[in-house]
């Protein structure tokens, strides 16, 4: 297997079922919301540099969790915030790619590699955040697709705002 992951769309339909059942929030869930680059994309514990030509788009069930997808041509990247990212079945090996900020890299039993971010915004409760993708190739070349982004609260990662909030 060569470990390249396809666009979990499944999952997404899977979620959206979940959002739209009594246990998902109330009001117009689930939500897509789409952001073209250039801009700064901040998010709660996160935020990337989009250019022009990428789109984000954040998808949000209305749980604990929302799930950002940022798409150029044929290429994308998925970032999972939240606090219970799916790491069942899944071999999971720490590595330095970020200072100050640990990083979990994970290859689940196909061979498809993710990097799993242990986040911190000043909460009590730790944010994680879960980075998949169809670029990762599970060695030290993953670390140029990474280095994209900066973690912790709005104020580390400078940006004054949140692009995305809940309303």
């Amino acid at each position: 297997m060569n470990g390249r992951v396809t666009k979990p769309s499944t999952v997404l339909a899977m979620l959206a079922a979940l959002a739209s059942s009594p246990l998902g929030a109330e009001g117009d869930w689930p939500r897509d919301t789409r952001f073209d680059g250039p801009l700064r994309f901040c998010s709660y514990s996160f935020a990337t540099d989009i250019p022009a030509g990428e789109v984000a788009t954040v998808r949000d069930p209305g749980l604990d969790f929302t799930i950002t997808y940022f798409e150029s041509g044929d290429r994308w990247l998925g970032v999972y915030e939240g606090n219970h990212p799916q790491t069942n079945d899944k071999k999971i090996r720490r590595t330095r790619l970020f200072p100050d900020v640990r990083v979990d890299r994970m290859i689940d039993p196909a061979g498809a590699t993710s990097y799993l971010v242990h986040a911190l915004p000043g909460g009590a409760s730790p944010v994680l955040v879960h980075i998949f993708s169809d670029q990762f190739v599970g060695s030290e070349a993953d670390a140029a697709v990474l280095q994209r982004f900066s973690f912790g609260g709005v104020d580390k990662t400078g940006c004054s705002t949140l692009t995305y909030e809940r309303a």
